[in-house]
């Protein structure tokens, strides 16, 4: 397989973000809880490390402060809204001015180097690069994950219009896109460019499997060679095969952002209880009986990763209203 690693020619590919940014660690999601609560409000969410901005500091003024030291009975339901929209656009703008700081954007990039890292790990053994290759090909994959982290922190404050988060869809889609263009143009084969696509598909597949695989590896009963990749292709499979499935959020490929409603997606993860049959009879016929039985015992973490991705898209992209 021949690397390349500068980009001069472009590629017309689909981007599904959904698919990409939201099947691993939600690194801002965790954030964002952590800094809502009103009962327990901080200026700023990020360490001291990450405060430094352009901007000198202020003393706050009492329109910022005093609703803030009310007692929370006192506040009617109409006062807390504007309170919580005014927080939360204070917050987003520190973030904002935070993500500007040279010293948060590496940090950053830092934190989501490991992760990507972490996911692809697999990939990068199977393709065999050497060093060079190795941290351009990461450097690639962790432009992409900032971009679409960056789509998630905007869509967090659930102030866009419809309109705004469309033009933002559009945008990071269009930066995703030259960047997959840039990744195939690296690979410069197109049987790698389509296990990338099918390895990152099977996210949720790869990460039941490598927690099973870490169970075992506890009592000395690893997978044999192999066997994780035929795992997550029997899986993956199965998942895509299954007949029973009344609910899609998809088109063409493409995410449809209002079919993620709660009653759809408990629907949905009911109906994935009805793979845990057919999984685990094909999953006996690849595996000792003890590793088989496991996997068995396992399988509602298999359907937790689909919950957690399904959960997340639906508030970020379709918030209950």
């Amino acid at each position: 397989m021949g690397m390349k690693s500068k980009s001069n020619r472009s590629v017309s590919l689909v981007s599904v973000i959904v698919m990409t940014a939201l099947c691993s660690a939600f690194y801002f999601l965790g954030m964002w809880h952590g800094v809502v609560r009103l009962e327990n409000d901080t200026e700023n969410p990020f360490p001291a490390e990450y405060s430094k901005t352009s901007e000198p500091k202020k003393e706050p003024e009492d329109s910022d402060v005093q609703p803030w030291v009310l007692d929370i009975e006192e506040l009617t339901r109409l006062h807390r809204g504007e309170l919580e929209s005014e927080h939360k656009e204070r917050l987003m703008r520190n973030i904002s001015q935070s993500l500007k700081s040279p010293g948060v954007s590496q940090a950053i990039m830092r934190d989501q180097r490991i992760l990507v890292s972490n996911t692809f790990n697999d990939l990068i053994e199977a393709y065999n690069l050497n060093p060079e290759e190795k941290e351009y090909f990461l450097d690639l994959l962790t432009a992409r994950r900032v971009l679409q982290e960056d789509l998630k922190i905007r869509l967090m404050t659930g102030m866009l219009t419809e309109e705004e988060r469309g033009l933002l869809l559009q945008e990071i889609t269009a930066e995703t896109d030259a960047l997959d263009a840039e990744i195939d143009w690296f690979l410069n084969n197109d049987l790698d460019s389509q296990y990338f696509r099918y390895y990152e598909r099977t996210g949720h597949e790869r990460l039941f499997v490598d927690s099973i695989n870490k169970k075992l590896q506890q009592s000395d009963a690893a997978l044999e060679e192999g066997g994780k990749e035929r795992l997550v292709e029997m899986l993956y499979d199965e998942i895509t095969t299954y007949p029973r499935f009344t609910v899609d959020f998809e088109k063409d490929g493409v995410p449809v952002f209002s079919e993620y409603t709660p009653e759809k997606i408990d629907t949905f993860l009911n109906e994935m209880q009805g793979l845990r049959t057919p999984i685990s009879a094909r999953a006996s016929q690849i595996l000792p009986p003890e590793q088989a039985e496991l996997l068995s015992r396992a399988f509602d973490e298999y359907i937790s990763y689909y919950e957690e991705e399904l959960r997340t898209v639906q508030q970020l992209f379709n918030p209950v209203q």
